[in-house]
């Protein structure tokens, strides 16, 4: 069920990860959606695989 309010704030919409697996790196800042290749979001603060 969804929330009436709608989504929650810092939620992420859902990965969908391929068959091979993937990792997930969570950066310090938000992301300009500009500068490439981070987004000028800072460093890394933590990452994971996704399998």
């Amino acid at each position: 069920m969804m929330a009436a309010e709608g989504q929650h704030a810092g939620d992420m919409p859902n990965l969908h990860i391929p068959a091979g697996g993937t990792a997930l790196i969570v950066h310090a800042g938000k992301d300009d959606y500009k500068t490439d290749p981070t987004g000028d979001a800072g460093g890394r603060i933590a990452c994971g695989v996704v399998q």
